[in-house]
């Protein structure tokens, strides 16, 4: 049974880590974060909003019913007044329907119907923020882990290097001076592998937060999509949601204020009834007719919230264009951004390949006794220098890629 066990143990290490993709994470996290139910629920309310503004068209019914077991009535008798207890049944149905209102119900049906096109707009609003924040997430990770790979490269030479000046110690080739260098470098290089573990973990744990699942620090994940490619180029903010939330914003101000200026004029409504009354006498009514109510005096009320309405669809169009002109300063800055930065990973690609050379000859040299330890750790740091370098030129032109697709609402 051990030999069983250690066998599947065995087999288990020689398995490939599982490679987690960018989609993966962002299909999860849609399903488990809770900003994202809490918008569904908000489209909801919407639409239970929108069928309560448009009841008010339909016709509405009310069935009346009262029953007394005793009541008094006051009767004139000969000249005088008598009573007679006698129990009392009252049952009636009442119809209401509206005809015309001068458009106030229209204009609160398209105020709830644009209400409704808001909560979509603001739930996927929530969902590129949240997709946006998960890829960060995932190219964060994706580049820590290749920079921890440099890191164990860098440390490899060093230990490389502290063991070939032991030797060349022994030989009486090198001084003293040249090993404990070495090894203060190794030192230095064991310490920066650590920490830089140590961010990669933070990140993958708060991945795990993000998809409610247990990512493995050994975890493989997949390159970048956008290094050396251009998707962005032609992309605008014609599509950014926050505009449109605006946009919709000031569209319902409209209709609320239409709705207002129509209640100045009142209501023409169809009225129908039938009651049966038993009490002294058993006898039915019934009733059809039209009632016109007009508002005559309310206390300034109506025309106060008329002008609340106009001045709040000020307001958010005001709103609109400032949103309009921090958005257009951002997305100019990381277009220049993005320029630069293709720019400057050719270079450090550049660099990383001559300073690979350099170290290459510099290490030969040393072995020949034709160069010092400064100079070979001053390039084996310089190449390593280039190398992080390059991977953070290649993962802040991710970032500002994903954020251009984040501020330009653009499919993926």
């Amino acid at each position: 049974m051990k030999k069983y066990i250690f066998a599947l143990s065995f087999v288990a290490t020689l398995l490939p880590a599982q490679t987690l993709t960018m989609q993966e994470c962002i299909d999860k996290t849609l399903q488990t974060h809770p900003d994202i139910k809490s918008f569904t629920l908000e489209i909801s309310k919407s639409e239970q909003g929108y069928i309560s503004a448009r009841s008010a068209l339909l016709p509405h019914l009310d069935l009346q019913a009262e029953y007394d077991p005793q009541r008094t009535y006051v009767m004139p008798k000969n000249g005088e007044l008598s009573t007679l207890n006698q129990s009392n049944l009252q049952v009636g149905i009442s119809l209401q329907q509206k005809v015309f209102d001068f458009y106030k119900t229209s204009s609160l049906i398209d105020s709830a119907k644009v209400d409704q096109e808001m909560a979509k707009l603001s739930s996927q609003e929530a969902k590129n923020l949240i997709i946006y924040k998960v890829e960060t997430l995932y190219e964060t990770a994706l580049i820590q882990k290749e920079a921890i790979e440099v890191r164990k490269k860098d440390l490899q030479t060093k230990e490389e290097l502290y063991k070939q000046s032991l030797a060349f110690v022994e030989q009486g080739l090198k001084t003293t001076s040249d090993s404990t260098r070495f090894l203060s470098a190794l030192y230095a290089a064991q310490d920066a592998l650590s920490k830089a573990e140590a961010e990669f973990q933070k990140t993958v744990t708060t991945l795990s937060l993000y998809t409610s699942q247990n990512i493995s620090f050994d975890a493989e994940f997949e390159k970048s999509i956008f290094i050396n490619k251009s998707q962005t180029a032609e992309l605008t903010l014609k599509n950014n949601t926050e505009l449109q939330i605006y946009d919709k914003a000031i569209e319902k101000n409209k209709f609320q204020t239409q709705a207002l200026k129509a209640q100045h004029y009142g209501s023409l409504d169809l009225v129908a009834g039938y009651n049966h009354f038993d009490n002294i006498n058993a006898y039915d009514t019934h009733f059809v007719g039209l009632t016109l109510n007009i508002p005559l005096f309310s206390g300034f009320d109506t025309s106060a919230k008329e002008q609340m309405s106009v001045l709040s669809t000020s307001i958010a169009r005001e709103a609109k264009s400032s949103k309009n002109l921090l958005l257009q300063e951002e997305f100019g800055r990381l277009l220049i951004d993005k320029k630069q930065y293709a720019k400057t990973i050719e270079a450090k690609q550049a660099q990383l390949e001559a300073s690979q050379s350099t170290k290459n000859l510099l290490q030969a040299r040393y072995k020949e006794g034709l160069a010092t330890y400064i100079e070979l750790l001053d390039v084996t740091t310089l190449y390593l220098t280039s190398a992080l370098e390059l991977l953070e030129a290649k993962y802040n032109l991710s970032l500002i890629q994903y954020k251009i697709i984040y501020l330009t609402g653009a499919k993926q």
